[in-house]
This record gives structure tokens, sequence and C-alpha cells, in this order.
């Protein structure tokens, strides 16, 4: 019975994924980031459950870099690629002209293209100083690995970025850290960078650094219920063989389970155990 609803609930999360709040874990990173200016949301909110654009990745890198000004006054130039809209042209000739983008050739950017992991990875670390022209500092195979090496990604954003589809909200993590993360060959983190070329102010810094209150939240009457059942481990096998863990708990006595849409998103398999090391399959 507990396997049956379990299945049920998963094509129930697929279904409604758009609007699980489940489905997102760093709300918190958006509104800090918005704050400067550097993460925008659109008519809808944030969208963080959603894919981002590669246009929308080199925007964000942009305004990381503090140069969204000087990008838009090269709108009106002619953009080397043929499929950047009127809007974004500043963008991406700014990124164009420093080296921030090469484009996918052929005359395309790939504006409306979904970004991955290992393309926004490479923006974070061309950010931070890092190059990859020629491999002299990493390739953009490598990209994920090398960004978690130098303390970019931390363990949990690695392996979302590796095990499962990559959306908006993991976007608002790593730019988040990548303002934590020290610039190559400098003392310095890209944050107090950006302070010290007079982008941001060291009060706009101090309010971007999470204290421990800032990260606590009220919960209502229903999550405080819901965290009152059995949690559960989750070991999950995808459709190319790669596995990865999620947690989630119980809802009803009848083995309804709440879990995040990106733990079960792209699942082959399920391996469910409970917190009396009960497996079910």
């Amino acid at each position: 019975m507990k396997k049956i609803r379990f299945i049920l609930l998963l094509i129930a999360f697929i279904l409604i994924a758009n609007v699980q709040a489940s489905a997102i874990s760093y709300e918190m990173h958006a509104e800090k980031l918005s704050t400067i200016g550097i993460f925008k949301g659109t008519e809808n909110g944030y969208e963080l459950e959603r894919q981002p654009t590669r246009l929308e990745g080199l925007i964000m890198l942009i305004r990381l870099l503090g140069k969204e000004n000087e990008a838009l006054k090269l709108n009106k130039e002619q953009s080397v690629f043929i499929d950047v809209p009127d809007w974004g042209r500043g963008y991406v000739n700014y990124a164009y002209k420093n080296g921030l983008t090469k484009g996918l050739g052929n005359g395309l950017f790939g504006t409306n293209d979904i970004l991955d992991g290992k393309s926004y990875t490479t923006f974070l670390l061309r950010a931070l100083g890092y190059s990859d022209k020629n491999n002299a500092d990493f390739s953009w195979q490598d990209a994920v690995l090398f960004g978690k090496s130098i303390g970019l990604l931390d363990e949990e954003i690695f392996n979302k970025i590796n095990n499962s589809t990559f959306i908006r909200d993991y976007i608002v993590k790593m730019t988040y850290d990548a303002l934590q993360t020290y610039v190559k060959d400098n003392g310095f983190t890209l944050l107090k960078k950006l302070v010290n070329d007079g982008v941001l102010t060291d009060i706009q810094a101090q309010n971007l650094i999470f204290n421990e209150n800032s990260q606590k939240k009220e919960l209502t009457s229903i999550e405080i219920g819901r965290l009152s059942k059995g949690a559960v481990m989750l070991h999950v096998v995808g459709y190319d063989n790669s596995a990865w863990s999620g947690s989630g708990f119980y809802i009803d006595s009848n083995g309804g389970i709440v879990t995040n849409y990106h733990v079960i998103n792209g699942a082959k398999s399920i391996k469910i155990i409970d917190d009396d090391g009960s497996i079910y399959t």
C-alpha cells in the first residue's frame, strides 16, 4: 500500500511541479541577491523552479560583475550573433568583447537554449578570474569539478548539478556562493572586490551575509504537523543509471510521502528507508 501511495504522489508532484514550494531550496538567497539588483524576478515572481536560459545566466553574470550599466551602453551596437534580441544585445556584446562568452558557433549565441550547470559554473569561474582559454585553468568539461575544488561549489550544490535538472534555484545559490569565493591570485572575495570597485557599499555587502536569525523560518501549524511525521531517506537511480539520495517525510498513515521535486525528477527506481530501518521499493 505504501508503494502505491508513493507512486501516486510522485505522479502528482510531476504534474504540479511548477507550483510546488517544496521544489525550491534557496528563496532566501534570491531575496538577498535581489536587494542589490543581481537577481531579478519576472512578472511571475522569482520562478526558481524553472530552467534558466543562456541569456538569463549571462545577464546574472554581468550583474554579478557590476557591469550592467556598461553593458547597456552597448545595446545599439550590432551583435556578432544572429539570435540575440534587441533588449539583450548590450549584455551579449559586453560579454563577447570581454571574453565572458564565445557563443555556440555558426553565429549563434543560444539565447533561449537551456543553460546547464557546467556553462553557468564556467561563467562564474571567469568572473573569479579563472580562464578556460586553451584550458589554462580549467575546461568546460571539468568546470563543475574545478569549481568544487576551489570552494565555489559546496557538496550539496555539486550533487544537485550532477544529479538533477538545472533550475534557477541553483543559479541563485551558486551566485551567492561566488560572492563569498576568493578571486584568483587575490586575497579577497568577489564580494569584497565589488565593494573595492565601488559597485556595492559596505552596508550592502554586510546585509548580504546571513546571520543565525535570518536563516530561521517561523513554521506554520501545518508545517509543524508534517514535520512530526516519520522521516524517510530516498535512494534514487536515474534512467542514465546515476544515483543520488534525498529525504522526505510521511504525511499520513497510508504511506503518503512529501519530498522535493528535484529528488524524484528523472527517477527510474526509488528505494525508501524508514527511520526504523524498514525498506520499501
